[in-house]
């Protein structure tokens, strides 16, 4: 008789090395789902997966409306919404969505950075109009692409669940833009 733990424990192992089996085959991650009891189970088979370097996330593991990405999303809107507001442009670059770092908001502080300053807020005004033109995910697209956006957070060790949650984001934003008749 096999005891609940080590069940789970061959169980899982299985799974994860019919999946590497069929990642090396050329399937991709994103398109394979492992069903799971509990969040336990979740979290257990995805460290088993990233100990064989294929991303996993979990999903279901809480209210994506109070993520980091949430409250990043927030601040690059807002200061797109308002490129002239000083402290919501400098909150927004500090974001891991905007993607600037500690030097260059600094740089912005010293003397003769009024061009750095101009060109950034000529490209949050380009941001602002088009979202203004063509909506919130037209926005969020170009931004995405602009700003390298995925590329920067799949370098984090938590990468695939900042892109799941941001993606998610996108599409609630997107949703509520398109039911209600909303915009900036």
């Amino acid at each position: 008789v096999t005891g609940v733990g080590t069940a789970r424990t061959l169980l899982f192992g299985a799974c994860v090395r019919h999946i590497a089996t069929q990642v090396n085959a050329g399937w991709r991650p994103g398109r394979i789902a492992v069903l799971v009891r509990d969040r336990a189970e979740g979290v257990a088979v995805a460290d088993l997966l990233r100990r064989h370097r294929i991303p996993a996330v979990v999903s279901g593991l809480g209210n994506v409306m109070d993520s980091e990405e949430m409250l990043e999303l927030q601040l690059v809107l807002e200061a797109v919404a308002n490129p002239r507001h000083e402290g919501r442009v400098r909150a927004a670059l500090a974001t891991h969505l905007w993607g600037s770092d500690a030097d260059a908001v600094l740089r912005l502080s010293h003397p003769g950075s009024e061009p750095l300053w101009d060109a950034l807020q000529s490209q949050l005004t380009q941001l602002r109009e088009q979202w203004l033109s063509h909506g919130f995910l037209q926005l969020v697209q170009a931004l995405v692409a602009t700003r390298a956006v995925y590329e920067r957070f799949l370098s984090f060790h938590d990468g695939e669940r900042r892109l799941t949650n941001l993606r998610h984001l996108i599409e609630l934003v997107h949703a509520a833009e398109s039911s209600a008749g909303l915009n900036m």
